[in-house]
């Protein structure tokens, strides 16, 4: 794929509709995205696992906390927050259905 166009609201609805919480919409070589939505009062820690690529994650909706190497950042509609490849980390303290479009630095092996 040389070129793609994607709305934020479309690929939103792929991730409900596939009744799964993470939807990935973009796999190539050098990126991947996709959409994760964490219900309210969810705690990912355990099935969160450190990931082999870099990775931003970007608020669309919603309300809730990452922690990630030791620190904690609000997540929230328009927060931009970057997590090291490898790095431990997790959602927690989701006060409202939170959910983010993560981009990954390299397709996922």
């Amino acid at each position: 794929m040389k070129t793609a166009a994607f709305a934020r609201n479309g690929i939103i609805e792929q991730q409900r509709a596939s009744g799964n919480s993470w939807c990935e919409f973009l796999n190539n070589s050098n990126l991947s995205m996709g959409v994760y939505n964490i219900a309210a009062g969810t705690n990912d820690l355990e099935s969160h696992d450190p990931h082999d690529q870099d990775e931003v994650y970007i608020g669309v909706k919603g309300k809730g906390r990452l922690t990630a190497d030791g620190n904690v950042f609000e997540v929230a509609e328009d927060s931009i927050i970057f997590v090291k490849a490898g790095v431990q980390h997790h959602f927690h303290d989701v006060t409202e259905d939170l959910t983010v479009l993560v981009f990954f630095a390299g397709a996922k092996q």
